[in-house]
This record gives C-alpha cells, structure tokens and sequence, in this order.
C-alpha cells in the first residue's frame, strides 16, 4: 500500500513508472523533512523525500546539481536522483508548493554512538570522497564562511544570554513543551545560566583569530553527523565500509574543516579522545588518491587541526545554545521529542566533560 499522505499524482506515478507497490514512512529527522522507502515486490529501491515545507525550488535545484555532479565524478556514495516520469523532472511540486524528490536507495547503517575509532576514521575517509569529487564543481581562496558564520550566530545568542531567558523560561517548561523535554532543557538553562556568557566571550575570542583567514572553500556538506553516513558491516575481511552519504540539505560552499568538525563532534567519545579521533579522520580523510602531497601536507598542518578544533568547539556551544532558543524562544516543534532530549543530552556531556580548553 501507498502512503495515503504521498500527493496523489506522486503515488500514480510510482505505481505506473517505477512498479511501486508499497511505501513506509521512515523514522523523522530533526530537518522537517518526510521521506519514504519504496517498496517494489518487497525491495527497497527508491527514497521519496518531501523537503521542509519552507524550501524553495531554486534551492531544490541546486542541491540536485551539486549531488549530480558528485556522482559523475565518481563518488557513488552519494545517490542518483531519479525522474518521477517521461518529463525528466527530479522533483515536483505539490499543491501546497512542498516539493518532493525521487532518488535511488542507499542500503547501509550508521554507526553507532560507541563507535570504535577506526569506524570513525572510515567515515572520515568518506567524507573526502565527497569533497574530492565536489571539488572539480569549483574551489575558491576566500575567508573562512563557517568562522563568520558562527561569530554572527553568536552575537545574536549573546542579545538572548545578557537577558533573563535563562532565569525565567525554565519556571514555565512544564506544559510548556513535551514531558521528555523537560529534564534536559532545565539543564540545558540551567549550564547557560552559569556559563553562557563566559563561554560565548571564549568562543567569540577563539573563532576572531581565524575570521580573515583566507582558506579553500568548495561545495561541502556542512551538516555530516554520525547519521548522516551509513556503513556495511560485513563479516569479511574489509571489516566496515562507507555505502552512503545522505541528507543534503546543508550544502553550501565553505571550508572542508567544518564536514570535519561536524563529523567528530557527533560522537560522544570527542572530547576526552578528540586526539586519536582527529589523528583517525584525518588519516582516512586524506588516503584519496587526488589529493596531492602539497594538499595533505597541508591537512596534516597544526593550523588546520587547529581551525578543525575551533569549529568543533564552538559547534557543541551554539548547537546546545540553538536548541534552548528554537524551543523556548521561538516555541518550534519536531517530531520526535525522544531525539531531541538525546541530542541536548549529549551536547550538554560533550559541554561538561572536556579534559581540556573546555568550559566547564
């Protein structure tokens, strides 16, 4: 059976084109988007995504152009969009003007929280597939985006931080927003309350030293999380391999050090092992057979583990900030509160538990 919430020409077509005869919807993200496998004879072979309602058509395109491009290039770990029908069209637009795509299944798993560090740096080594084949698309010498765009994000946390959102909100949480939310939010207000504004002067301190600094910036994906890279587990001998990248929403231009830092902060084991996680994504971040010695010497350099490390830090800072605005403040809703709780939880235990240049 067909979803009855896929748009009505959307399921025609999947039946009439593709021999789809069964959707089910997959467990919700936290981006806002609905996606669905689809099923033909018991066989996933497709993913249909309805983007965030708020996406427009421009930006759909874009996305689609840059993964396409990926592909050709040689990165299969990123999928193939698939037309709906004759028309060639890799999305469409439904009455309501949400906008929904077709593309390949990609099998695989993620990795789990414990992950051990050699997992890790697989991932890593995936990550730099995608970069290398995105980088053909267009490089540029230019300042750091991802610094500059958290030193902007970070003077508008400090408007919030020097009022009394910490002190007030957290009296009102009950009723205020689902029951799983509470114990965690009050922590989260709570750690804010006693070392937000610290931590943001250090933050903003740290992420000013590198706000001119030119780097390479190319497409990138900017938003990797341990979700975000599924893997085969097999049982021979190659031990773990990457088999996807998903979840394109985030792409943009900017520099390859934030994939990386977004990487290694999805696992709780970063901080207290933050060394030997770097030392293992770099390694298999830079075993790509495009880079040139000139371009690893340079990743091996202090100054990008640095850079790396600063974007990794204030990541965990404005992240746990983030969440207390989007719920408290700006009262959003997700879908799923369980994850939600989770991701706070464990921004909080990264935040309290750092054995050096922490804020705790």
């Amino acid at each position: 059976m067909i979803d009855p919430n896929i748009p009505a020409f959307i399921a025609t077509r999947l039946r009439e084109f593709h021999a789809v005869d069964e959707t089910q919807c997959a467990t919700p993200g936290m981006s806002g988007a609905s996606v669905y496998c689809c099923l033909s004879k018991a066989e996933p072979v497709f993913a249909l995504r309805a983007w965030p309602v708020t996406t427009l058509a421009r930006r759909v395109a874009e996305v689609h152009r840059v993964v396409s491009r990926v592909r050709d290039n040689g990165c299969k770990l990123v999928p193939r969009y698939v037309p709906i029908d004759g028309s060639g069209a890799t999305f469409w637009a439904d009455s309501r003007n949400r906008i929904w795509e077709l593309a390949q299944w990609m099998p695989g798993r993620p990795l789990k929280p414990d992950a051990t560090i050699g997992e890790i740096g697989v991932g890593g080594n995936a990550i730099g597939r995608f970069h290398v084949a995105a980088a053909s698309i267009g490089q540029t010498l230019q300042p750091c985006l991802a610094v500059r765009s958290r030193l902007k994000r970070l003077e508008e946390l400090n408007t919030l931080l020097r009022g009394d959102m910490t002190r007030t909100i957290p009296q009102s949480l009950p009723g205020r927003v689902p029951s799983e939310l509470v114990p965690p939010l009050e922590q989260a207000t709570h750690w804010l309350g006693l070392n937000g504004m610290r931590a943001a002067d250090e933050t903003r301190n740290e992420l000013k030293c590198y706000q001119d600094l030119a780097v390479s910036t190319q497409y990138v994906l900017r938003d990797v999380h341990r979700e975000h890279v599924l893997f085969d587990f097999g049982t021979d001998h190659l031990g773990v391999r990457a088999t996807a990248i998903l979840d394109f929403d985030a792409i943009r231009v900017d520099t390859p050090a934030s994939d990386l830092s977004r990487w290694v902060t999805s696992f709780p084991q970063w901080p207290c092992q933050s060394d030997e996680i770097w030392r293992a994504t770099l390694a298999g971040y830079v075993d790509q057979t495009s880079f040139s010695d000139a371009q690893v010497a340079q990743m091996a350099a202090p100054e990008f583990r640095e850079l790396v490390f600063a974007l990794a830090k204030s990541s965990i800072f404005i992240s746990l900030a983030n969440w207390v605005v989007w719920l408290l403040v700006e009262s959003r809703t997700f879908p799923v509160p369980q994850q939600v709780a989770k991701r706070i939880g464990e921004l909080l235990d990264q935040l309290t538990t750092r054995p050096r240049d922490g804020f705790a």
